[in-house]
């Protein structure tokens, strides 16, 4: 770990759209969550969503030590919180079985941040402890991708 001191960085416009839209994810996720009743089976939409939902928010947590170890604050709480949406999701998933509404959106939200987040790395070409932007950019199209994925089962299961 390092020894560099907290701070909060400066951050562009599109990088605050961008956490702006997944803390809206974050609250529908967890407003989701309170709803949750277990049904008697899964449908393959639901199941295949499952796996993906529960593959990135497996990689969400390695995220949280990533900006442990930048030591950037609003990063770090919003990683935090970031988790939490993404694990109340899926754990509203389970419960339900079912490509809920809020799912849709949940995932419709991260999408569109992680788009944002896609064009702020370009754009401002941002780097991390050694990962060139084109590195961030594949990690987080591979978000954008499992979100679409989501999207497009969620609308298959809606016929």
């Amino acid at each position: 770990m390092t020894t560099a001191r907290w701070h909060v960085a400066r951050w562009s416009a599109p990088a605050w759209a961008e956490t702006g839209i997944k803390l809206a994810a974050v609250g529908v996720a967890l407003r989701a969550l309170g709803g949750a009743s277990p049904a008697d089976y899964w449908t393959g939409p639901a199941l295949a969503t499952f796996g993906i939902l529960a593959l990135l928010s497996l990689g969400l947590l390695a995220a949280i030590w990533d900006r442990l170890v930048e030591r950037e604050v609003v990063a770090a709480v919003f990683v935090v919180l970031n988790n939490v949406g993404h694990w109340s999701a899926l754990a509203r998933l389970a419960g339900t079985r079912s490509l809920t509404a809020s799912l849709g959106a949940f995932t419709a939200l991260m999408l569109a941040g992680d788009l944002i987040k896609v064009i702020t790395i370009r754009k401002e070409g941002i780097a991390v402890r050694g990962a060139s932007s084109n590195v961030l950019v594949a990690l987080t199209s591979l978000y954008a991708a499992g979100y679409a994925a989501i999207l497009v089962l969620h609308l298959v299961s809606r016929g």
